[in-house]
């Protein structure tokens, strides 16, 4: 079996970005090699949405380097968003993380999470306390090779078995058309969004949906409702609300939710999805479209009721 390279995520904030950069120079002959990837947040490409992003790389990531600092502790999103879920996933075994001291500050104590960890330099000396700051980079290189090679080397012995559970027919037969409320126009200027291979918990189909900052409704689905995602012109989801919390952040908004459909085929090919939805919406916009309301005139001029609206398309999912 090829040996594929280890994925490192770097969380750190941008006051750093020298040391960070030293510490890329350091790593530079295990990327040459093909040992690891690094991905950093400069990398996104112009245009992208920041968060889903960022928080894919960091969910698909096999090590997070956390670098700290003070300006580390005081980053909200260092410190809460990507140090939270990091830590999530070292817990849960999906991913290591590796603390690495850049400066003096106080991490050193319970109300830190990663304070349990084994952390870098030697001894936790910081990196600017260090009479040569390359040999302090040098031991920290050294010790993320021998993590990178035990990762490696695990998932050569132990490849990680198919993680996205297939929709059973069973399944799609149990979900109850009355609960097909929504619709919502989906975004991505990469590419396909919602991929299952690229969100937080594959095995159970389950990811965070996300409004904009500015969007609307976000907060309309309750618990058990079903909304259907379409994107590029295509039905790409439906999906079940799993809880009524709303997770806001500088970007945008978050709601837990489950796919209870998704087509098992090329989404390039996918009908246009007039075809599936027997109407064409008309808004560009990311916001929730009710179908019970007045306002939404492309559904009513094409759909008589929403009850023969529902039941269409709980035939179109069960018979796809």
């Amino acid at each position: 079996m090829a040996e594929e390279a280890v994925k490192i995520f770097y969380s750190y904030s941008r006051r750093d970005l020298e040391m960070r950069n030293t510490l890329e120079d350091h790593l530079a002959g295990l990327r040459r090699a093909r040992k690891i990837s690094t991905w950093h947040d400069l990398e996104l490409e112009a245009g992208s949405e920041r968060e889903p992003n960022i928080l894919n790389k960091l969910n698909t990531a096999d090590i997070i380097l956390l670098l700290v600092s003070r300006n580390f502790i005081a980053s909200d999103y260092c410190f809460g968003t990507e140090m939270k879920r990091a830590i999530e996933r070292h817990n849960s075994g999906e991913a290591r993380v590796i603390p690495i001291i850049l400066r003096p500050c106080d991490w050193n104590h319970p109300d830190v999470p990663f304070s349990k960890l084994n952390v870098l330099p030697t001894y936790a000396k910081p990196i600017t306390s260090w009479a040569d700051q390359d040999e302090a980079f040098t031991i920290v290189a050294q010790r993320i090779r021998e993590t990178a090679d035990q990762l490696r080397a695990k998932k050569i012995v132990d490849p990680p078995p198919t993680l996205v559970q297939p929709i059973t027919r069973k399944e799609l037969q149990k979900c109850d058309p009355a609960k097909i409320l929504f619709i919502k126009n989906v975004k991505n200027p990469e590419g396909w969004a919602y991929l299952l291979d690229q969100r937080q918990q594959p095995e159970s189909r389950t990811f965070e949906l996300m409004w904009r900052l500015g969007s609307h409704g976000f907060q309309t689905p309750v618990t058990g409702d079903l909304m259907i995602l379409h994107q590029r012109a295509k039905v790409t989801h439906v999906v079940e609300f799993l809880s009524n919390e709303v997770r806001k952040t500088d970007t945008g908004f978050f709601r837990q939710v489950k796919a209870v459909w998704i087509p098992e085929q090329d989404w390039s090919q996918l009908p246009h999805q007039k075809e599936f939805l027997g109407f064409s919406p008309r808004y560009a916009d990311g916001n929730t479209h009710s179908l019970k309301s007045p306002g939404f005139t492309t559904f009513h001029e094409a759909w008589s009721n929403l009850e023969e609206f529902q039941n269409h398309i709980a035939n179109e999912i069960q018979q796809s």
